[in-house]
């Protein structure tokens, strides 16, 4: 047990998912040694821990000896997107913002150093920007919900990033540099919300917010043509910024009620 904790702790536990925490954090896995010394870890204990984890299959040991995340671990992971995933929670906000402003509204949501649209919601206007898909989105340096999930991601996790995606020229002004994209997230984190102007795709542009100020993975967006983008700028902020206000207020309470994974309250 852990005598500087305020409640028991198991620490065979503890070091286990450390173990795993510090696995999944290295792109090529990490050896026995390297897990020891980094964990600060007697050899002993840290290869009867490696022992355990590799029999119950959270981890696998490779022909180089590196220790890698195992099939079961696919199995957690599984479940968390399951339990992550909005549901009824959150798309009542995409729906609300689609209304204040008659433009395509979406939700995102990062797992790793990959962003996913969860919903939309599509645009009023006879004129629009292309709905987009559900899934695994591409290029994410080039999008307004892409580029607020990397602002508050993990260091780890940006750096994993740039180390594994190439920063493509989608447009004329899409950020190409690692210098560029680095003071854009700056500014991002200190304002609070993202804007692409025809980064993704000439003649659109996106902005998108945080949900709980980058505390939680999901991020809020709306994109538009470029014409009415710039004519409503300031309209379409203050309503991406109000509505992703009253989203982290029902994640937030529901955080407080032990609601994660279920339903929150909806806007009324």
């Amino acid at each position: 047990m852990s005598a500087n904790s305020s409640s028991p702790r198991v620490q065979s536990v503890s070091r286990a998912t450390a173990i795993l925490v510090a696995v999944a954090a290295s792109p090529r896995g990490l050896t026995a040694r390297e897990i020891s010394e980094s964990l600060g870890l007697n050899r002993p204990t840290a290869y009867h821990l490696l022992r355990t984890l590799t029999d119950e299959a959270f981890l696998m040991r490779g022909s180089d000896r590196r220790y890698r995340l195992g099939l079961r671990v696919g199995t957690l992971a599984e479940g968390f997107a399951r339990q992550l995933a909005p549901d009824e929670s959150l798309t009542p906000y995409v729906r609300l913002l689609a209304e204040r402003t008659s433009e395509t509204t979406y939700l995102t949501v990062r797992r790793g150093v990959d962003v996913i649209l969860l919903t939309f919601s599509v645009a009023r206007h006879t004129i629009q920007a292309r709905a987009p898909v559900h899934g695994l989105l591409e290029d994410i340096h080039a999008r307004s919900s892409g580029k607020v999930s990397l602002a508050f991601a993990p260091p780890w996790a940006l750096d994993e990033y740039f180390e594994t995606h190439e920063l493509r020229k989608l447009s004329p002004t899409t950020i190409t540099t690692r210098r560029e994209l680095d003071n854009e997230l700056e500014r991002i984190r200190k304002n609070g919300f993202a804007v692409s102007r025809e980064e993704q795709e000439v003649g659109v542009c996106t902005m998108a917010a945080p949900i709980d100020r980058g505390a939680s993975p999901f991020v809020l967006a709306l994109s538009a043509p470029t014409e009415r983008f710039d004519a409503n700028f300031d309209t379409y902020l203050a309503d991406l910024l109000d509505v992703a206000g009253l989203a982290s207020s029902s994640v937030a309470a529901a955080i407080a009620n032990g609601a994660v994974g279920g339903s929150v309250a909806a806007p009324g």
